[in-house]
């Protein structure tokens, strides 16, 4: 069976708390695994700095030169540059009144319920900023919006004139090099959950919203994330795709062949895109679009060998883009 990410050492923010044994998460991290699938494949690193991720680039390659035996060597230097990133912290807490589970048939159940709301609550709004924070809220992490906002060469134009009525598609190559997340060691990277921390602070008093005071059941969620885009070929957008068309299959071509390297490499695109691929795969002609069982995944949609992941974060009613 096929596996999306080769990389043993390359760990998902399911992965890396299932392989932890953070077993009082199980429950949730198999909900988490159905309902948004990019965290299956997105790789969560520690940062270098905790609040930061600092890492080195070059920004301007030296040069050789041919010589004859008898000249000396060309003289030449590189530039390089230091790239840092905030990791921003993203929590909510559950509150569950202790009069309430006393009254319940089984307080253990109804504080498991109301701790899963809370929790897919807060992970569903992280997907939203993960696809669209485009940068303007600064205490917000920067989104895959941010790194393809306009069309360009890494943003392509599907031809979609429906504004409010478009969605897009992404092409991504998962990695240290490539696409990841970076999450602060320091706040999410102990017993409690790696990436994702969730902690069990058992009984304490608060006060109600009318300032009396109440006993309640408290569990605490921290989230620390900063999207990296290492380089500019490991992520592809194709906007202005206009869902009620037939998807151009030449064009998302040209998104895969614009990768650096296919090898962890996925299309993210909402259910939408996956019905549109569909249709074209009913077309016997398009050889390079087949199903192919996946690792924890089950049936999966390859197009030129590349996965696609379903995120239903990503919405079908953008606006259109322009250069």
């Amino acid at each position: 069976m096929s596996v999306i990410l080769n990389d043993k050492k390359l760990m998902s923010l399911v992965e890396a708390n299932k392989r932890k044994g953070y077993d009082r998460n199980e429950g949730f991290m198999l909900n988490l695994e159905k309902e948004h699938k990019l965290l299956d494949v997105l790789p969560f690193l520690p940062a270098s700095d905790n609040s930061y991720h600092k890492y080195n680039q070059g920004t301007v390659q030296g040069k050789g030169a041919w010589r004859q035996l008898n000249e000396g060597r060309e003289r030449t230097q590189g530039t390089m540059e230091w790239i840092t990133t905030p990791v921003q912290l993203f929590s909510v807490e559950s509150n569950i009144s202790d009069d309430i589970l006393l009254a319940a048939d089984s307080p253990a159940d109804a504080r498991d319920s109301e701790n899963l709301l809370v929790a897919t609550g807060l992970v569903n709004d992280f997907m939203d900023s993960l696809i669209y924070s485009d940068g303007t809220d600064t205490e917000k992490m920067k989104g895959l919006v941010y790194y393809r906002k306009a069309l360009g060469d890494y943003c392509l134009d599907a031809g979609g004139t429906s504004s409010g009525s478009l969605t897009s598609l992404y092409v991504a190559q998962m990695g240290e090099l490539g696409v990841n997340i970076r999450y602060n060691p320091k706040i999410t990277g102990d017993s409690y959950g790696i990436g994702l921390k969730i902690k069990d602070e058992g009984s304490v008093w608060t006060q109600d919203n009318k300032g009396r005071d109440m006993k309640v059941w408290k569990t605490t969620y921290d989230l620390t994330a900063a999207l990296e885009v290492r380089q500019d070929k490991a992520l592809v957008r194709v906007a202005n795709i206009d869902p009620t068309k037939t998807l151009s299959l030449p064009l998302l071509v040209k998104a895969i062949m614009k990768l650096k390297d296919r090898r962890n490499a996925v299309i993210i695109a909402p259910k939408e895109i996956e019905e549109m691929l569909i249709n074209l795969a009913l077309d016997k002609g398009q050889y390079q679009i087949r199903y192919e069982d996946i690792e924890n995944f089950g049936p999966i949609m390859k197009v030129m060998g590349v996965p696609v992941v379903i995120e239903e974060a990503i919405k079908v009613n953008e606006s259109q883009l322009s250069a």
